[in-house]
């Protein structure tokens, strides 16, 4: 199933929140499915900046990778234990998008 970062951030909260409302933590089968979003989303914020690069930077297509980093970054940072060693991963990538954007 292919869905839009708003729809994996959607995914990943209710797992969450299912969860703790159930008074338990996270499964294995949760966690993956919510690794598989994460990784969904790197994809897409991938296929972004590849798009970017290959239309001459253009500013709208870099508005857009931009946000989608940034809605990554922000679920990342709210859930820090799904995946504490993206982070960085992502920044350093925020960081190489805006380098390439003044290029």
């Amino acid at each position: 199933m292919i869905l839009q970062t708003n729809d994996h951030v959607t995914f990943i909260k209710s797992i969450i929140r299912n969860a703790s409302e159930e008074g338990r933590c996270v499964n294995e089968i949760e966690s993956e499915e919510i690794a598989n979003s994460l990784k969904a989303m790197l994809q897409e914020c991938d296929d972004l900046e590849n798009c970017m690069v290959t239309a001459n930077q253009n500013t709208i297509k870099y508005e857009s990778l931009i946000m989608k980093l940034n809605e990554l970054m922000n679920c990342i940072s709210e859930y820090p234990w799904v995946l504490d060693t993206a982070i960085d991963g992502i920044g350093e990538l925020i960081v190489k998008v805006n380098q390439k954007a003044h290029l």
